[in-house]
């Protein structure tokens, strides 16, 4: 019976090692990075466009409860057969919208994944009434606690109306693409003065500093423009967005896997079958002892 009961309390430890090696190749959950409730921006950008090369430098301040980002920026120059709003929403906040966009249903954003430090490659494609294509690279550090900095750089060209007035709400997709890395998708409508638009077709390729880092599902984000104001007398453009981000899900909300949760309960289980059969078999055997005894 005693070898019995010990081949019973082997079957059960190689249950909880087998659940625990199943359970470490699920996502893990990112460790929740406390958001500040304001952080402030600024931008150092240089840039060649339509052969034209210029430099701009931006200040700004991003509110992750709120979704709120705004951002100032002022143009060394600035290429005449192009304008601001072809670029698209913002120049600066773009990053900043991944960064602290307001987190819904579970949504992560990036200084939730990676405390704010990532570096980003992207690609913006024209196309429906304009051709072109932009290559932007851009680091993004968290300089102290509550100060993002941002440094671009952009190359490229672009071919067509110049007479932009607006560009509409989008809703980027951010799809895992393992353990530091993120791929961003999105298209934006620029809108021109005569009713007729243009499309910009974004592809962009986000790597994180901690290569560990991992965003454990889809995420769609929301991106509506409030304010985008261009001043052609002082070089000056001013952009106020509201951004949220929430995970990709079909009939209900995308939760992050905590492995370490779902096997807690398997674990306190099997410890407490393996102790029961431990203590009953030193009582049997302590039994079987006293009636050798008499």
């Amino acid at each position: 019976m005693t070898c019995n009961i010990g081949r019973r309390v082997a079957v059960l430890l190689l249950v909880v090692v087998f659940a625990i090696c199943f359970l470490s190749t699920l996502p893990v959950e990112p460790a929740k990075a406390e958001l500040p409730s304001m952080v402030t921006t600024s931008l150092s950008l240089s840039a060649t466009i339509n052969g034209h090369s210029f430099t701009a430098t931006g200040t700004g301040a991003a509110y992750p409860y709120l979704g709120r980002m705004v951002t100032t920026i002022t143009f060394s120059s600035f290429p005449e057969d192009y304008h601001p709003l072809c670029y698209g929403k913002t120049w600066k906040c773009k990053r900043c919208h991944k960064a602290f966009a307001l987190e819904l249903d579970g949504g992560m954003n990036l200084y939730t994944l990676t405390q704010g430090n990532f570096d980003t490659h992207m690609t913006k494609t024209y196309s429906h009434g304009a051709e072109g294509t932009l290559t932007i690279s851009a680091q993004i550090r968290m300089t102290s606690a509550t100060h993002s900095h941002t440094d671009a750089q952009i190359t490229g060209y672009y071919t067509g109306s110049t007479d932009a007035v607006d560009v509409l709400a989008s809703h980027p997709t951010l799809y895992p693409a393992g353990p530091g890395e993120i791929i961003a998708e999105d298209v934006e409508t620029v809108v021109m003065s005569d009713g007729n638009t243009i499309q910009i077709s974004t592809y962009e390729e986000i790597s994180f500093v901690d290569t560990t880092a991992e965003m454990p599902f889809m995420q769609k984000m929301s991106i509506t423009p409030i304010t985008l104001s261009w001043t052609p007398e002082t070089l000056t453009f001013e952009e106020e967005t509201i951004v949220s981000i929430r995970p990709v899900s079909v009939g209900g909300i995308a939760v992050p896997i905590d492995k370490f949760g779902l096997l807690a309960p398997y674990v306190g289980l099997a410890s407490t079958i393996v102790v029961a059969t431990a203590a009953t078999a030193i009582y049997v055997k302590h039994v079987k002892r006293r009636k050798k005894k008499q």
